[in-house]
């Protein structure tokens, strides 16, 4: 069995490397961060929108919920404020969630 500790400690891992990866995209060029990379998901932008409905896919199971319709290429947030808004409001989420089992 998955120890509570362990979990919370993923979830917080987890949070802290997405803020890593929002501190290196923040000065990133809004042209450079849109540009099509030849990567799975197109853009950085796109690779980091595919992160977060991962994590809410994630967080559906971890929850016995049914898993939101969503494609893992779906651009959740167009805007790179509301992006970083979401991915703060679901790493606090993942944390609360942790925290509780």
């Amino acid at each position: 069995m998955i120890q509570k500790d362990y979990v919370l400690q993923m979830a917080r891992y987890n949070a802290f490397q997405n803020n890593q990866l929002r501190r290196i995209v923040q000065n990133v060029d809004e042209t450079d961060l849109m540009a099509d990379r030849g990567a799975v998901f197109g853009s950085i932008f796109g690779t980091l929108n595919h992160l977060l409905v991962g994590d809410i896919l994630w967080l559906a199971r971890f929850r016995g919920e049914p898993a939101p319709a969503l494609r893992l290429d779906q651009i959740l947030h167009e805007d790179r404020a509301e992006l970083r808004a979401a991915r703060a409001a679901l790493d606090a989420e993942f944390t609360a969630f942790a925290e509780a089992e």
